[in-house]
């Protein structure tokens, strides 16, 4: 498996997101902030790796790099050899967007920051190297946006023999988006139109990829129906963001996409909800870091020990829960990863209404806030 391999090769280090495909990754330390019990917490971690070219891969310099996510929003630019870090509060889901002359802004996948650093290659795609995209396709550049998304199975495998009808571009409301260039599955190298359905190339690891063409700028959702293991219809779906004139990058499907968070049919405080509001070195998403005595989420403390006490402050806070819609409940929302800053919490928990574990705070506010 694609990930399996990589963490293989970054034992020692952590391992929670991606290198570029037969790129090296750099080595990133854990950088540790004092923590409120004592220096034994980690509240922060590195992020670092490479900056390069998308299609060459050769490390790019001077490149600014500003992230989505995180209030505030963080920057930096890339040394002489393409190496960059910034540090992230634990829990964070967050996007990095690289900027630099001749290249496209390019949007990269997200980064997922749990308790270990993070080490993941970004990417910039030169102006030059698109057009030959469209060229590639024989379609004109009307918006000029390509989307770039490596398909992959429940398992981090290359997704392969998807059709391109099976891959679409919708908006909020579930709506095709018009005048986007049908779907074009990719070669080692470029857009291929003469691929009908989805292939893997290249090696160590191989991938498989699909690029859309002129999209029109704003937030939509990439779908991706496949066969799931168990023989089953399913369905990956990516929040993705794309800039006018700009380059965005996804990962549909992959290790993150498969959790068991939404199987539970009637989860409860206790058992489902308490546990995944503690720290991220007590397995949780990270969110008592903040939400702690002294920490800056002092308001609404999720650290006592017994979830009653835990549960009957949330419910005593104005707005936590909202029973008559339970969508606008604040604890769902305030960690919801906004689209446009500035961000009205200081890191996105939840990358979109399709994260599992959105999916099953609302279902648990929703069933009637169980104990």
């Amino acid at each position: 498996m694609r990930y399996a391999w990589l963490c293989l090769g970054l034992i020692g280090f952590g391992c929670e997101g991606k290198a570029p495909p037969d790129q090296p990754v750099t080595d990133g330390g854990l950088e540790v902030d004092a923590a409120t019990d004592g220096g034994s917490e980690v509240t922060t971690a590195k992020v670092s790796g490479k900056v390069i070219d998308y299609f060459t891969g050769d490390p790019l310099a001077t490149t600014a790099i500003t992230t989505v996510g995180l209030q505030p929003e963080l920057a930096t630019t890339t040394a002489a050899d393409g190496t960059y870090s910034f540090e992230v509060a634990v829990g964070s889901k967050l996007y990095a967007t690289s900027t630099k002359n001749n290249f496209l802004n390019t949007r990269n996948a997200t980064i997922v920051v749990a308790q270990l650093p993070v080490i993941q290659g970004l990417y910039a795609l030169a102006t030059g190297d698109v057009g030959r995209q469209f060229a590639s396709a024989n379609v004109a550049a009307v918006s000029g946006t390509i989307l770039i998304a490596e398909l992959e199975n429940d398992l981090g495998d290359p997704l392969v023999g998807i059709l391109r009808a099976a891959i679409t571009l919708v908006d909020g409301n579930g709506t095709l988006v018009t005048g986007v260039s049908a779907p074009f599955f990719m070669n080692a190298a470029d857009v291929d139109p003469s691929l009908t359905m989805s292939t893997a190339f290249g090696a160590a690891p191989a991938r498989a990829r699909v690029a859309l063409l002129n999209a029109p700028p704003g937030n939509y959702t990439l779908k991706v129906n496949y066969t799931d293991a168990n023989m089953a219809a399913a369905t990956h779906t990516t929040s993705v963001t794309i800039t006018a004139g700009g380059a965005t990058l996804a990962l549909s499907g992959g290790l993150q996409a498969s959790s068991s968070a939404t199987a539970v049919t009637n989860p409860s405080f206790a058992t489902d909800i308490y546990p995944r509001l503690q720290k991220a070195s007590k397995g949780g998403l990270g969110c008592a870091s903040c939400h702690n005595p002294t920490g800056a989420g002092s308001v609404l403390p999720y650290d006592n020990t017994d979830p009653a006490v835990v549960l009957a402050a949330i419910k005593a806070a104005v707005g936590v829960i909202n029973p008559t819609t339970p969508a606008m409940s604040t604890f769902l929302t305030k960690p919801l990863f906004e689209t446009l800053p500035p961000q009205n919490h200081p890191n996105a928990t939840f990358l979109d209404v399709n994260d599992p574990n959105y999916k099953l705070f609302l279902l648990w506010i929703t069933l009637g806030t169980q104990p």
